[in-house]
């Protein structure tokens, strides 16, 4: 035994053992334990917790042998600490005192409310309002071997939305998940594929191990689960969810339920999707086209982030679903241009109804949180608010330039009653807390205003009952007076002790200078004094807790009214946009045609134009000119000119109205990018083996009906091997695949392809020589560039006129190598390695260039074959 004189452990106190027993149902999770004003962590969870929050580590009981490590957040900031450890990959359960501790009688009860992980999370203040906040799990057809199909359960509890959806193979299943941007994937157990396609193409979703998912692949089991957590959805009979999604869907479910105990999940049905429902965009086109992030990871340089003028956080999350899922569905399309087209023609509504909209909460999260019974009267109150503010909106649209049309968002009129209610109940600006009061209106409810005076009026109260004494016993100087040991007590002179009424005044206490007493009715009005603030703080939150059931019980309703604010939201912000930047309506069909006239690029001229943006045409046609060879030098806009033909084509899927003068947009069932390119380490891949990768994806999953665009394929190898593969790709695409599609190059050799190939065409992006430097004429025009303009570009970059110097020494030599001598009499021997080899004469290539095989006979043919021997 070490330690002389100290204990021998503190593991064994009551509140270690409730610590234990609660930590034991909860193993993968950081417990953070309400003790007060503080949440502690203890063992383990707070050696975790000091390292990835900075907090010092402690310990309880430091004098004991054995002392237990702890570590405390003060529980009025613990949403900064939970953000840092949802944002590591932690998972936390808040377990809470369930009553006063001043009244608890031994230890205080203790239990977990909820489980905070990165996909379970409802609090609005730690979640980006502008995009879903999925958990996902993903399922394989067959268990066994991890094959596909696969089935993809994604719910966003914060919102109550929840999809299953289909994927043929891995590609796929990498673009589905690029586009839902899951918050947390639960992992199949021992499906090491499944990993290593998430460490590779989306690194930073956490990843939970889930092992109940092979409980659900009974799928009997799955649907008793799905039936016990969400009721309303059928699994079983007419109009029931497809047996691929049950397993996958019970696992998110469940998961879901063990993160909110005791409480009723938000989820009232299950929409079952397949990826070819939309345009597919693979995680690779996500990231090449920017369409949620640039390069530098700025949102706002986006697609998304510059298409976004909704006015609620709504409309900002159902326009990143409509942009990352464009339509294939040609009606669909055009409804959704109907009602921006209405919207164009009327700004001033428009106006109008974007300013409404301004005043409107995030009703889909807060009506969520209701439904969790983890809303705050403010947001109740911003529901409220809402509410009230849907007739005016309702009014608006009713005075769109058209009447007899039809509308182009039908908002329901919402639950009147609750409206009113809400109304009649709730103070102008609610507190952000139940707990501390201050929530109802007077006149709302007699017993509460009775505590509000109570504990608002003591002093008054007090005062009163002072004066009334006075009067009664003839005591002018009598006080009523408090201290914390006896409370409120009367205190009387000496020389006025005689006039004391002893059958009510009962003597408590004898001071200097008098006598202290209590009387029956003091110590009544303290009792209800004192406890007032108290009980109209409990009463207070009972009555709020049953105002938000009032809210529940219409959640059907208001959920109808908030998917409809949340279009009307996209529709006139979409509406905005083509007012403000000169968009046009494209004519969005099936031909499979992709005419564009005087395109442009949606964010490179809004950010990045000074000059102005140069508008260029484009015409794929698949049984036309359907493979464009894109040439001109760097810099010059070619990747830009290609990426805003896709951009088009997404926002015109999409409903939206593009960049234009005039298009027509014949829908694509996928659109492929390959530009540009990075080394990933992490992965052990090179620049080149990224760039092959994703070619050999793009090869096997296009189709006719697909937008390919490739950006200087081959570039990563050396020249030969890389002109070779860039010329096998272009002519795969175009003889097999016959996708429409933009191939941009600095291989001149592949112009040649126009020539040889019925669908090819050539193009390139002019620019004109200014003394000894380039100017970018940025006009995509008919036919092949005549030149690179490499080395004036680098001269635009910096490089030293030494180095440019010599560059432009040794392509003169080297254009003169193209058609001069041999390499064998040139003077300078080096540059030998950059001559062709097929541009070598040689006698053996003299003598077969000789031979005619349709005009030979049989033993010409030999005595040809004998005299190529004896030159071999």
């Amino acid at each position: 035994m070490s330690g002389r004189g100290k204990k021998t452990s503190s593991h064994d106190t009551p509140v270690m053992r409730q610590f234990r027993e609660v930590k034991g149902r909860y193993p993968d999770a950081l417990l953070f334990f309400r003790m007060g004003d503080f949440y502690e962590l203890f063992y383990d969870d707070a050696v975790v917790a000091s390292r990835e929050l900075g907090l010092a580590l402690t310990s309880r009981d430091r004098d004991v042998e054995d002392p237990v490590p702890m570590c405390g957040v003060p529980h009025h900031s613990v949403k900064t600490y939970l953000e840092r450890l949802l944002g590591t990959g932690h998972k936390v359960a808040i377990c809470e005192q369930l009553e006063d501790p001043a009244r608890a009688r031994g230890i205080v009860a203790r239990d977990v409310v909820s489980v905070v992980t990165p996909g379970s999370n409802v609090d609005t203040d730690m979640l980006d309002s502008s995009r879903a906040n999925y958990l996902a799990c993903v399922v394989p057809a067959d268990p066994q071997t991890g094959e596909g199909p696969f089935s993809c359960a994604a719910a966003d509890i914060s919102t109550g939305e929840m999809l299953a959806i289909r994927m043929d193979d891995e590609s796929d299943l990498a673009g589905e998940l690029a586009r839902l941007s899951p918050a947390e994937i639960l992992l199949f157990p021992a499906w090491d594929r499944f990993e290593k396609l998430l460490v590779e193409r989306l690194p930073g979703v956490t990843r939970s191990p889930c092992t109940t998912v092979r409980d659900f692949i009974d799928t009997d089991r799955a649907r008793v689960r799905i039936r016990e957590l969400v009721k309303d959805i059928p699994v079983s009979g007419k109009g029931a969810l497809p047996e691929w999604c049950l397993t996958a869907a019970a696992a998110v479910l469940d998961y879901l339920a063990r993160t909110q105990p005791g409480r009723e999940l938000p989820i009232r049905r299950i929409v079952p999707v397949s990826a070819s429902d939309h345009l597919v965009l693979d995680d690779n086109t996500i990231r090449h086209l920017e369409l949620v992030q640039s390069v530098s990871g700025d949102r706002k340089a986006s697609l998304v982030g510059f298409m976004d003028r909704t006015s609620t956080p709504m409309g900002s999350r159902l326009l990143r679903a409509w942009v990352l899922g464009p339509l294939r569905d040609v009606a669909r399309i055009r409804r959704r241009q109907d009602g921006i087209e209405a919207f164009v023609q009327d700004p001033g509504t428009t106006g109008r109804i974007m300013q409404h909209l301004t005043s409107c909460c995030d009703g889909e999260r807060v009506l969520s949180r209701v439904v969790l019974g983890a809303a705050t009267p403010r947001e109740v109150g911003a529901l409220r608010n809402t509410l009230s503010i849907l007739p005016r909106i309702r009014e608006a649209l009713a005075s769109l330039a058209d009447p007899g049309a039809e509308p182009p968002v039908e908002v329901p009129q919402g639950p009147s009653r609750l409206a009113q209610e809400l109304e009649r109940a709730l103070v102008d600006s609610p507190p952000p807390h139940s707990r501390e009061g201050g929530i109802f209106r007077p006149g709302y409810d007699s017993e509460l205003d009775g505590l509000v005076e109570l504990s608002t009026s003591g002093k008054d109260a007090i005062a009163r009952m002072e004066a009334q004494e006075r009067e009664s016993t003839g005591i002018g100087s009598l006080k009523i007076r408090y201290n914390r040991v006896f409370g409120y007590y009367i205190e009387v002179t000496r020389p006025n002790l005689h006039l004391v009424p002893a059958e009510r005044y009962i003597r408590k206490q004898t001071t200097a200078t008098g006598e202290r007493y209590l009387t029956n009715e003091l110590q009544d009005l303290q009792g209800r004094i004192l406890t007032a603030d108290e009980r109209r703080k409990a009463l207070e939150a009972d009555m709020f807790v049953r105002l938000s059931a009032s809210v529940a019980q219409e959640e059907r309703a208001l959920r109808e009214m908030f998917t409809s604010l949340a279009k009307l939201d996209v529709l006139t912000g979409l509406a905005h946009l083509a007012v403000r930047m000169r968009y046009v309506r494209p004519m969005v069909n099936d031909s499979g045609r992709i005419r564009i006239r005087a395109g442009r690029h949606p964010v490179v001229e809004a950010f990045g134009a000074p000059d102005g943006f140069v508008p260029n045409d484009v015409d794929l046609d698949p049984d036309g000119e359907r493979l464009w060879v894109i040439t001109g030098p760097n810099m010059s806009g070619k990747s830009t000119f290609m990426r805003q033909v896709a951009l088009a084509c997404i926002m015109a899927q999409a409903g939206a109205f593009i960049p234009a003068e005039e298009a027509e947009i014949g829908l694509s069932d996928r659109i492929f990018t390959r530009v540009g390119a990075s080394d990933n380490l992490s992965w052990g891949q090179s620049t080149f083996m990224v760039e092959m990768t994703e070619t050999a994806a793009i090869l096997r999953h296009a189709t006719r009906r697909s937008l390919v665009v490739l950006d200087e394929i081959g570039r990563g190898t050396s020249t030969f091997d890389g002109m070779s593969i860039a010329w096998a790709v272009a002519e795969h695409i175009h003889d097999h695949v016959e996708a429409r599609t933009l191939f941009a190059t600095h291989y001149h050799e592949l112009t040649e392809l126009a020539r040889t190939h019925e669908h090819a065409a050539n193009y390139n992006v002019s620019a004109t020589e200014y003394g000894d430097g380039i100017v970018f004429l940025r006009k995509v025009e008919h036919g092949s560039a005549s030149r690179s303009y490499g080395i004036q570009v680098a001269r635009l970059a910096g490089l030293p006129d030494q180095v440019l110097a010599r560059a432009r020494e040794l392509l003169e030599k080297l254009q003169a190598g193209a058609s001069g001598p041999s390499p064998a009499t040139r003077a300078d021997p080096q540059l030998v390695l950059f001559t062709p080899a097929d541009l070598v004469p040689h006698p053996l290539r003299e003598a077969l260039d000789a031979v005619d095989p349709d005009n030979i006979t049989p033993v010409e043919a030999l005595n040809i074959l004998a005299r190529l021997k004896k030159l071999v």
